[in-house]
């Protein structure tokens, strides 16, 4: 059985991981497909912390500055919709996959969104 703790680790991890892969990529061809997946996944993780994470099963994490971040990301920021215009006219440009992936890891770290789920990983 699989604790809240562990539970929550898990998908901070998931979701550090996927910055990762974001941060990671060389602005080629397909990389677009592989920023829509890792974004998707983030923002899933996100929801479930917004809606199901509940501050006083973890005392010891800075849950509500986690779940108040996450919120302004789900709300503020929408890039699925950039990804499909930009697929079929620029999914092979290295200029705007960079400015495109720069622009999602800027909003991860918009408010210390990214700072945020690093610490309550390293508090759980």
């Amino acid at each position: 059985m699989v604790t809240r703790t562990e539970y929550l680790k898990g998908m901070l991890e998931q979701a550090l991981e996927s910055c990762q892969n974001i941060g990671d990529l060389k602005d080629k061809p397909g990389d677009l497909a592989t920023m829509r997946q890792d974004l998707l996944r983030i923002r899933g993780i996100l929801q479930v912390v917004v809606n199901k994470i509940k501050p006083q099963d973890y005392p010891d994490a800075d849950i509500p500055g986690l779940v108040s971040r996450s919120r302004r990301f789900l709300d503020n920021y929408y890039f699925e919709r950039e990804m499909d215009i930009m697929e079929p006219l620029y999914g092979d440009d290295p200029g705007r996959l960079r400015h495109l992936r720069f622009k999602i890891l800027e909003a991860l770290q918009d408010k210390g969104l990214s700072e945020k789920m690093r610490d309550v990983f390293g508090d759980l």
